[in-house]
């Protein structure tokens, strides 16, 4: 996922030029990131939470 080119960055670099005259993405390197969803479900998501999570996306692919 390329974070600097997503509409919300650019509109966030947009008026930080604007109100303060630099450009921040001459600050950063650009750089792709990787979300590890699995982890983030084991780490902070309680025991119930993923089985409803599964519960919706196959009832909601259902009426696709």
């Amino acid at each position: 996922m390329d974070i600097y080119s997503s509409s919300i960055f650019k509109s966030l670099q947009r008026e930080y030029k604007r109100e303060f005259g630099i450009d921040i993405a001459s600050f950063m390197k650009p750089k792709s990131v990787v979300v590890d969803f699995k982890s983030f479900e084991n780490k902070l998501l309680t025991k119930k939470q993923p089985k409803f999570m599964m519960m919706f996306l196959m009832h909601y692919q259902q009426h696709i």
